[in-house]
Formats: C-alpha cells, sequence, structure tokens
C-alpha cells in the first residue's frame, strides 16, 4: 500500500488515535481513557505520564491492527481543543506532574446543534445555551425533588439538601466527566402509597427508600468491577 497518515485525537476523556490511507480510507481505529482530577478549586487537571502512555498505546494498537510500514508514513495529525503543558525530560519523556486543561468540557463543534446530532459527554454547547439548558434543568429537576417529597409525606427540604450532598458525591466519584444531577425520582410514589395503604408511616418509606439505595449501590459495585456484561 502507499503512505498513510497517523490521526491524534486528543479529546479531555482521552486520545483518540487512527490510521488513515491516502484514500482518506480509515484502517484502525483505538481509544484509551485518561483519568480527569477536579480539584477543590473546579480546576481539572491530567496527568502528564498517563497521558503520554495513553497515546502511545492507542498509537502501537493502530498501526499493528492496519498492517502499514512504518517507513510509509506520510504525516502526523493532531487536534485538540484545550490547551496543555507537559514538561518532558532530555530523552522527551515526560516528568512526573500533571497537565493543566483550561476546560473540562471542549465544545461541540461550533458550538450549535444540528438535527440528529448527540453532544457526548466530554462536550457542551455555547456558553449561552449551556447556562439556558442548565437554568430549565434547576426549575425541572426542583419541582421535581420538591414535589415528590410531598407527595410520599417526607420532608421537601431534607430531600432537597440530600440531593445536592448526592450530586457532589457522584461528581468526586466520576472525576467531573458525568455532569449530572440526581434529584428525587417519581418511581418511589406508587411503592409509598402502597405502605401507607398497608398501614406504614413515613419511617417506614424512608426505611423502604434507604434499603433500595442499598441495593442499588451493591449492584453498581458489582458493574464497577465486573462489567456492564453481568
Amino acid at each position: 500500500m502507499g503512505g498513510w497518515y497517523l490521526a491524534l485525537d486528543l479529546g479531555n476523556g482521552g486520545p483518540k488515535v487512527a490510521v488513515v490511507d491516502e484514500d482518506d480510507a480509515l484502517l484502525a481505529v483505538a481509544f484509551r481513557p485518561v483519568s480527569v482530577h477536579v480539584g477543590l478549586d473546579g480546576a481539572a487537571t491530567q496527568d502528564a505520564v498517563e497521558w503520554w502512555t495513553a497515546v502511545l498505546d492507542a498509537a502501537r494498537e493502530v498501526v499493528q491492527a492496519s498492517g502499514v510500514r512504518g517507513d510509509a508514513l506520510a504525516g502526523v495529525g493532531i487536534t485538540g481543543q484545550w490547551g496543555s503543558t507537559v514538561p518532558v525530560d532530555a530523552a522527551g519523556v515526560p516528568t512526573p506532574g500533571r497537565t493543566a486543561s483550561m476546560a473540562l468540557w471542549k465544545l461541540h463543534g461550533d458550538g450549535t446543534l444540528r438535527p440528529g446530532a448527540v453532544v457526548a459527554p466530554d462536550e457542551r454547547l455555547s456558553w449561552g445555551k449551556t447556562v439556558g439548558l442548565g437554568a430549565q434543568h434547576v426549575v425541572a429537576m426542583f419541582g421535581a425533588t420538591f414535589v415528590f417529597p410531598l407527595l410520599m409525606g417526607l420532608n421537601p427540604q431534607l430531600a432537597v439538601m440530600m440531593s445536592g450532598i448526592a450530586t457532589l458525591l457522584f461528581l468526586v466519584v466520576v472525576k467531573g466527566r458525568v455532569p449530572s444531577y440526581l434529584g428525587s425520582s417519581a418511581s418511589f410514589v406508587g411503592v409509598a402509597a402502597a405502605i401507607y395503604a398497608a398501614g406504614g408511616n413515613p419511617s417506614h418509606v424512608t426505611g423502604a427508600m434507604f434499603w433500595v439505595g442499598v441495593l442499588l449501590a451493591i449492584v453498581g459495585v458489582i458493574i464497577h468491577f465486573a462489567g456492564a456484561g453481568v
């Protein structure tokens, strides 16, 4: 075969590396996830050695999978929508430390959402649309978080407070990579109605919800270590 190109997409979640031939045909592609560390000040950082290792591993995989020759490499293309600084030593090896990322999420395309397009977890729209969607989400989720506890005979103020605490814990666990808010679930309203119909009280409803949460946590731990195929 003729010349080929090595393409590197440096997304916030990790590098995606591909081999493309002179006819723009995709011969192989690989992705390696990289951890994102979010500090208390909101700054997002990533480990330089982990990044470099991920790039090399993905590059080796696509080169081997595509069967291209090293002496036929025609060029290397690199793209990324964030800036970083990686210190290296005289041999070109990254020194221990972390890269400093300018933003946790990269801009989706030109910031607009076209029909059929999907915004990835590490992407965002323009800041105007992002703030607008965030405000809409706050209004919608606050209503659900406040109303459902009332329907179940529980304390709405406590529900709002625990919702905020749970959301913060969730963001810490996923290291800021999944922007989400944890609100009240309508699925518990029917359960609460059944408990009250059987002569139960709010403490019984709270206990039932607690054990459901414990069960969900156990399932989450199993999936985390065993994989999504279980």
